[in-house]
């Protein structure tokens, strides 16, 4: 059996935590019942736990790891394929998904012969699969030697952290937050350069403010700081403790970058010809595919069944060297062309038209097309949860229904080089009723909006 934690007896934790070198205090640990028996451990690392502050280690660890996570941050951002096939959110998927559009597009136009121009494009094949309990599986060893080798061979110098205050117009009304930018110290550009990237980025318009307040980080803190966290975590849960001798705290900062970090390793040592593959005009059979991953949620879109196949049959044998086990329950095929498979066929959401469509972390993904829409019956979308029935304010109600809307209004919703005019207002108009209905439920008129919205002919 898997052991996750390991206890510890009081006077063993105490030395540890008390050591000459140890930076990093102790979280609180919290049990939360799973089906079948089993408990899920919840880490809260975002607060000290009250039984570490005799010992004066009373600063969140998740506060201390900021500059780790700022410094992979900005390592990531100058290695892109550091993380495989990873993409960390939306964005990221959002450009690499436009780019696969574009060049099955192409694909399409030169697989084609001219006088086959009224023949449907190549079919798309999609396969998603799920690691089985990703962050407790990972393998230490193995995280830390690749974090090694991304922070001294490519990391390389020190970094320099820089704190910005930045104040930009939010709702009609100024106010301000903190910004972090990480820097090489070699390569530390002036401040008008630095404020120059920032606004270009994500903070324009804005106004910066610079405290001349800077944080050095080198290499070697950072490894002592990973060290610590990843084969020294010290959780208490009533008066106990105990170590993680297994994978890595979910409730880290770090969590997140961490186990991508990890399973982009394995992409590039043993997934690698799954990454990208586009064209092969000299090949018998010209293909294109794709290989995304998001955590732990792989997604596989290829023109080749083969290679869909192939695929399939190399991850479901797990890699123990790396801690990855798929769930057979949680791997899924688009619905054509999967027959020579023992997976059944999953149900797949269709539109009013009939198109199929793929459905993979909140994102609905159009078969024939590539276009993209949000997911809506996934938590947090069609079904509007009915709360206490009470009055909201109207600028309350504003901002709660802002709120609503701006998941399902990101880019790759509105990108019209990857949805047609059409799938772009039905995406705004789907957000905008959401918001509205979502909203609505507590004071009790939602019923009211759907009828009216169900009298008007919506396409919901």
């Amino acid at each position: 059996a898997r052991t996750l934690l390991r206890r510890l007896p009081r006077r063993d934790a105490l030395a540890v935590l008390a050591s000459e070198h140890r930076q990093l205090g102790v979280c609180e640990l919290r049990l939360m019942p799973k089906p079948g028996g089993t408990f899920r451990p919840i880490f809260n690392l975002a607060r000290y736990a009250k039984s570490a502050r005799r010992l004066g280690l009373t600063t969140p660890i998740n506060v201390q790891l900021r500059k780790v996570f700022a410094m992979l941050r900005a390592l990531r951002r100058r290695t892109p394929n550091l993380l495989g096939a990873g993409v960390l959110g939306v964005s990221e998927f959002h450009a690499r998904w436009r780019d696969f559009v574009a060049q099955w597009r192409a694909f399409t136009a030169v697989s084609q012969p001219p006088h086959a121009a009224s023949r449907a494009p190549p079919q798309l094949f999609f396969c998603a699969t799920d690691v089985a309990d990703c962050y407790d599986r990972i393998d230490q060893r193995q995280l830390f030697s690749a974090l090694l080798d991304a922070l001294c061979v490519r990391g390389g110098a020190l970094s320099e952290q820089k704190r910005l205050r930045v104040l930009a117009m939010r709702d009609g009304a100024l106010s301000g937050h903190a910004a972090t930018e990480e820097v090489q110290q070699e390569l530390l550009p002036t401040d008008d350069a630095l404020f120059a990237q920032l606004a270009a980025r994500r903070h324009s318009p804005a106004i910066f403010i610079d405290p001349q307040r800077r944080q050095t980080l080198g290499v070697d803190q950072a490894v002592a700081l990973l060290r610590q966290h990843i084969f020294g975590s010290v959780s208490c849960a009533d008066g106990k403790f105990y170590a993680q001798v297994s994978g890595i705290p979910q409730g880290s900062v770090l969590s997140p970058l961490l186990c991508s970090l990890h399973y982009g390793s394995l992409d590039i040592e043993l997934l690698l010809r799954y990454l990208s593959r586009c064209g092969e005009t000299d090949a018998a059979l010209p293909q294109l595919s794709m290989l995304l991953r998001l955590i732990d949620d792989s997604l596989l879109v290829t023109t080749c069944p083969q290679t869909r196949r192939d695929f399939l049959t190399t991850v479901e044998k797990g890699f123990q060297e790396y801690g990855c086990q798929l769930k057979p329950e949680k791997t899924r095929l688009s619905l054509h062309g999967n027959a020579s498979h023992s997976l059944p066929s999953p149900r797949q959401p269709r539109d009013g038209s009939g198109g199929r469509f793929f459905s993979w972390c909140g994102l609905l993904l159009n078969e024939e097309s590539c276009e993209v829409q949000p997911d809506y019956t996934r938590r947090g979308g069609g079904q509007a949860a009915v709360g206490v029935r009470r009055r909201i304010a109207l600028a309350a109600a504003a901002d709660k229904m802002r709120a609503l809307a701006k998941p399902k209004l990101r880019a790759v919703f509105i990108d019209p080089q990857i949805n047609c005019a059409v799938t772009v207002r039905r995406n705004v108009f789907h957000a905008l009723l959401h918001a509205i209905t979502a909203t609505l439920a507590a004071t009790g008129r939602a019923a009211v909006v759907r009828a009216s919205v169900a009298r008007a002919g919506s396409p919901l």
